[in-house]
């Protein structure tokens, strides 16, 4: 009985001998696992690195991806906008940019440089023809302020005190009476003004605050002459467009023939409603008979021989309102027409085909749109057209 039970004292020590060296066995074993903390740590920035990496070149590839699909989704078309100065090519490209991307901060502050210069030097025009073409004479109690107004330079930035002079010359009534007969004196190309004149001096207000923005309606009626080139990217009806506006008056032309190659589209715009002014720069030339004049040297040059040719006939808001009032054949002597919308725009329409005939060349087709630069609708409509033109002279190549 005694060595039974030890032998089972024997066996039960063997099994707890057993059980320390399985223990031991596993602390060697973890002992090998466990690494110092700051091994752990380069290893977890070794992961994250390799998965930075991972990301970054994956979002490099997709980028790459869609680029290449975007380029074979959009049909990149140049086109150029030409024509005589305060025609509205301007208007009609910052009406474009409005509806397909939204102005900058820093580009609206840009613009009110530009528009708070324009306010000043119509109120400056506004004085002049008062005082020269009515031959009348502004009141005494207005003398400090028409002073202040008329010796501003276009250098200078208007102070509070420039508003202050500009609110009560705008509220007398020989100023207000020389803007309601500004028609009278359109023909002076000394005595230009800005057709939207009359908006911003009714928003004085607003532009004399330091920190106001112009909104997208300021920016569309101001008047910003294009001294040299604008250029806009614009991605629309399957389009990728390359906007080329040059500036239009006679002494920037000059730089027009370097942007002429490779044109895809030749939109040149004409101010309907300027039939009785004359140049800014140039006393005595009617505007239309000048963008006449303009289109027939163009129409013929080598580098717009595959260009689509588009005519813009625009401001027709401002036509329609100034034909109630102004004869065309006052300007115009072989109008025999009547004071009618239709039969006028026809007749203008005519001129500018006149003009390109010649014996022994074929006219091309030339596309006539009426637009108003200012509203949304009528921008749309007119440039979803061109689209269309496009679209199916592209069409017809392929076939």
């Amino acid at each position: 009985m005694g060595s039974s039970l030890t032998k089972k004292i024997n066996k039960a020590e063997n099994k707890n001998k057993n059980k320390n060296k399985d223990k031991n066995k596993n602390k060697d074993k973890n002992k090998d696992k466990i690494k110092p903390k700051s091994d752990k740590k380069k290893e977890k920035q070794k992961e994250n690195t390799f998965h930075f990496d991972s990301i970054h070149q994956m979002n490099y590839n997709i980028e790459r991806i869609l680029n290449q699909e975007d380029n074979q989704f959009y049909i990149k078309q140049k086109a150029l906008f030409l024509g005589v100065s305060e025609s509205g090519k301007s208007t009609i490209l910052k009406h474009l940019q409005q509806l397909h991307r939204e102005f900058k901060t820093e580009e609206r502050q840009e613009f009110l440089k530009g528009i708070h210069l324009d306010i000043i030097q119509n109120m400056q025009t506004l004085i002049m023809a008062t005082e020269q073409f009515f031959n009348q004479t502004l009141p005494e109690e207005l003398y400090e302020a028409r002073k202040e107004i008329e010796k501003f330079t276009p250098n200078q930035v208007p102070s509070s005190k420039t508003w202050l002079n500009l609110k009560p010359l705008w509220q007398s009534p020989l100023i207000r009476s020389t803007w309601e007969n500004r028609y009278k004196f359109s023909h002076e190309s000394r005595l230009q003004i800005n057709e939207n004149a009359d908006y911003f001096f009714n928003r004085l207000n607003y532009f004399q605050q330091l920190e106001y923005l112009p909104t997208n309606e300021d920016i569309l009626k101001s008047f910003i002459p294009t001294t040299d080139l604008s250029k806009q990217t614009l991605r629309f009806n399957k389009i990728k467009w390359e906007f080329f506006d040059l500036g239009g008056s006679r002494n920037t032309r000059n730089k027009w023939p370097k942007f002429y190659s490779d044109t895809d589209v030749l939109l040149f715009v004409v101010g309907l409603s300027e039939f009785n002014r004359n140049l800014r720069e140039v006393n005595g030339e009617n505007r239309i008979r000048e963008s006449i004049s303009l289109f027939s040297q163009i129409y013929n040059l080598p580098w717009f021989v595959k260009s689509e040719i588009v005519i813009i006939f625009n401001k027709v808001d401002l036509f329609t309102k100034k034909i109630e009032t102004e004869n065309v054949k006052n300007f115009f002597s072989e109008y025999n027409g009547n004071e009618n919308f239709l039969e006028s725009v026809e007749f203008f329409k005519t001129l500018f085909i006149k003009n390109l005939y010649t014996e022994d060349q074929k006219l091309r087709k030339i596309h006539f749109f009426l637009t108003c630069a200012l509203d949304q609708n009528s921008i749309s409509t007119t440039f979803d057209a061109i689209t269309q033109i496009i679209l199916q002279k592209l069409s017809s190549q392929k076939n």
